[in-house]
């Protein structure tokens, strides 16, 4: 399951499957994120956050519909924080220090300004929370 190809498919084959549209629209996102020219972003998100998931099994129902904010959950947030300010958890796929280069803080990042990678993550948590239950 910790393939973004087998992930990616899954989107595709459950786009009009789940009640919220806004799932529909974050797995249209994960369909066609090369038109957007986000591969690193959604490949480096997927693999974290699906590990986080691994790591935090009982947190993935905590992941709210797209677009969630994590910052509105403290214990999802904190452990979120706790998983990508520690460099030990670096895998193949991603690299906390990018994410911590990349998130604005609401996503435990320290990027500030526009054009990071939090409103990928938000659609993300939720979706790889469903893909994970599925």
């Amino acid at each position: 399951m910790r393939d973004f190809k087998q992930f990616q498919a899954f989107c595709c084959g459950n786009r009009n499957k789940y009640e919220y549209l806004a799932f529909k629209g974050a797995f249209d996102r994960v369909e066609s994120y090369r038109e957007y020219n986000r591969n690193g972003h959604y490949m480096q998100l997927f693999y974290a956050i699906y590990d986080f998931f691994v790591s935090n099994p009982t947190l993935i129902s905590r992941a709210g519909t797209p677009a969630f904010d994590i910052s509105e959950d403290p214990v999802l947030f904190d452990a979120w924080s706790n998983f990508i300010h520690d460099d030990t958890n670096d895998a193949d796929g991603f690299f906390t220090e990018s994410l911590r280069k990349n998130l604005s803080p609401a996503c435990a990042g320290h990027r500030h300004g526009g054009g990071g990678w939090s409103p990928i993550a938000k659609i993300l948590f939720p979706t790889i929370a469903i893909y994970m239950n599925a």
